[in-house]
């Protein structure tokens, strides 16, 4: 009859950590974690749950929120083993009467699921809303291919002008989906792709339109200007990234 709060404990991009600093040191940063979440307030229990995230059954409590998870943030990352890690927490308040485990933990998946990870501590509580939010990720991901083969990412060039003079000297690429005559902003649709390797794709995709464009203005005789396009730090990680750029670029 008592109230439960659940946390779902989670290390932004292990896969990462693991292949820069090794498995010993990733194992490390999970170890780490457990204790971290063993500290917290009422905690009744904590078990590793999927290869990186941790969970936390604890005594419903005001300690446990977002609020309180920030607060510690200082703390945590001086003492973590490694540096620059980021961590999320979902945070389920009040579990219903008779909810299972299984559901908990998929509303802890939810909330999870609400946060980009840019901070390097974030944490977010679970809400009825979170549900309709994921379906429209899942939508997102289904039709990624669909959407790059038949071209409905399309780009915008924001020119650069200088200051001083007002003059042209260049363009950031930015890239929009075009879906059922609707254009969805980048920022509804790169985070749900930045979870896996669907963003590296997009990034290619955007470079060889980029490339493809310049070209064209060759090939027209205008007057050429540098464009700047944006790489996913997932992009950055795959090996060798500068070699693929380059013959990506020579083809056109």
């Amino acid at each position: 009859d008592e109230a439960l709060d659940l946390i779902l404990a989670d290390i932004v991009d292990l896969k990462t950590v693991n292949n820069v600093y090794g498995l010993s040191n990733g194992d490390a940063v999970i170890q780490y974690l457990a204790k971290c979440c063993c500290l917290t307030p009422g905690a009744i229990f904590v078990g590793r749950y999927e290869g990186d995230r941790i969970c936390l059954l604890a005594h419903s409590n005001d300690r446990i929120s977002p609020q309180t998870i920030e607060e510690s943030k200082d703390r945590v990352i001086l003492h973590a083993p490694l540096r620059n890690l980021h961590f999320r927490f979902g945070i389920v308040k009040s579990l219903p009467a008779g909810i299972s485990l299984n559901e908990a933990i998929n509303r802890g998946r939810l909330a999870l699921s609400s946060l980009n990870g840019k901070s390097p501590i974030a944490a977010a509580v679970y809400s009825p809303t979170m549900q309709d939010d994921l379906f429209r990720e899942l939508t997102f991901q289904e039709n990624f291919e669909s959407g790059i083969e038949n071209r409905e990412f399309v780009l915008y060039y924001q020119p650069k002008y200088t200051a001083k003079t007002g003059e042209l000297f260049g363009a950031e690429a930015l890239v929009r989906w075009i879906k059922n005559g609707e254009i969805l902003s980048p920022t509804e649709f790169i985070k749900v792709f930045e979870r896996d390797e669907r963003i590296i794709a997009m990034d290619r995709y955007v470079f060889s339109a980029v490339c493809a464009f310049q070209a064209k203005n060759i090939a027209l005789g205008r007057k050429l200007f540098p464009i700047s396009v944006n790489l996913s730090r997932n992009t950055l990680f795959q090996f060798p990234v500068a070699e693929v750029y380059s013959q990506i670029a020579k083809e056109y």
